[in-house]
């Protein structure tokens, strides 16, 4: 504690202190004092699990890669949808994660966001698991205040049952088209 009462922290470097034969006479200690960076350091770690608490339970994919396309970020649907931990994701390639042939998929729109363009598209995409599913994907340019890119964000949103909803509507309504046109035939010839 500090002369305040409150609680410091202190980075301490221990030196030999040599006499002029050579000989260790002592030792000099250098005390810096790092409270305020370790406190800096404790509300950046508070605010990075509320943003994975918040990510995590959002119904999407979200993840962040660098400009040699290493992943940076995933929250837990990331993760699944790779059937890997997050462990085994942070720190590597998209390459190494998804395999060369799922990777180059995803490679043409990942250049143009580090290039400054935003992407919106649909793909259908092979999960780890072997499922193949629809997918609404962005992929967003990560601006630094002096305008170069530092990397992009990717989410994702699994549209698979609202494309079959869409196409089960589809089918039904020219069904019913089909239907009301026969109706109008037999109509026609005396039915």
């Amino acid at each position: 504690f500090g002369p305040d009462g409150i609680e410091r922290w202190f980075d301490i470097v221990h030196m030999p202190d040599y006499d002029s034969d050579g000989a260790v006479r002592g030792c000099l200690m250098m005390g810096i004092d790092v409270t305020e960076n370790r406190k800096f350091v404790e509300q950046l770690r508070e605010r990075e699990q509320r943003l994975q608490v918040i990510t995590d339970h959002i119904p999407a994919a979200i993840m962040y890669f660098d400009c040699e396309h290493r992943y940076r970020f995933i929250n837990r649907i990331a993760e699944q949808w790779n059937g890997r931990p997050a462990e085994e994701i942070i720190g590597r390639t998209a390459r190494g994660v998804r395999g060369a042939d799922r990777n180059e998929i995803f490679r043409a729109s990942a250049e143009r966001a580090l290039a400054g363009e935003t992407q919106r598209f649909d793909r259908s995409v092979t999960f780890a698991d072997g499922t193949m599913r629809d997918l609404d994907i962005s992929i967003v340019p990560d601006f630094a205040e002096n305008g170069m890119v530092n990397g992009y964000y990717v989410f994702a949103v699994d549209i698979t049952e609202r494309r079959a909803a869409e196409d089960a509507l589809r089918r039904s309504e020219e069904q019913l088209r089909q239907s009301q046109k026969m109706e109008a035939i037999g109509k026609l010839t005396g039915g």
